[in-house]
């Protein structure tokens, strides 16, 4: 077993993190997060 489907899901989460960092509402962070995965 491999953790690299893991590993890719935690970079995309943290590049959409650096993208929004000046993002103050977490709604709208949590909603582009589930919206990219879709």
């Amino acid at each position: 077993w491999t953790n690299g489907y893991l590993e890719g899901v935690h970079n995309k989460i943290k590049t959409i993190k650096r993208m929004t960092f000046t993002m103050k509402n977490f709604h709208h962070f949590r909603t582009k997060i589930i919206f990219n995965f879709l």
